[in-house]
């Protein structure tokens, strides 16, 4: 759910090989068994209805408000000049909250003003286990 800069990653991957959490190669990075262990001591990031409580909790007021009427609007797109009046939010005020959430990745932009719940918060939205087969871009 977040892009980060080509510098911030290397930083953090730096750290991490530091700590002796991850091994790096030119085929990729790999957690260690000391990774792996202390990753288990952190709770799993929640999906669908959790994460969305999750990030509601956390979010300023007015993303929050936001973020609460998309996810509770009928339909899976909605035109983003109707969120205004809806919430009393001005325009520019809108577009500020909505430039927030989409850089958060809580909310999408399938086509040119309109705006969707981002697929990690729908309630059907199901992760990848290591169970499921490979993504055919993977092979």
């Amino acid at each position: 759910m977040v892009d980060y800069r080509a510098t911030s990653l290397r930083l953090y991957l730096g750290n991490l090989r530091a700590a002796g959490y991850v091994e790096s190669s030119k085929s990729g990075h790999m957690a260690t068994a000391a990774g792996r262990a202390r990753a288990k001591s952190h709770a799993p990031i929640p999906v669908g209805p959790a994460l969305f409580a999750w990030w509601r909790d956390r979010l300023p007021a007015g993303e929050a408000k936001i973020l609460s009427y998309v996810a509770g609007v009928t339909g899976p797109v909605i035109v983003a000049a109707l969120v205004g009046p809806v919430t009393g939010f001005q325009a520019t005020t809108v577009r500020v909250y909505v430039n927030a959430l989409a850089a958060r990745r809580l909310i999408v932009r399938p086509s040119a003003g309109r705006i969707a719940l981002a697929p990690i918060l729908l309630p059907s939205f199901r992760p990848l286990s290591t169970k499921d087969p490979p993504h055919e871009n993977d092979r």
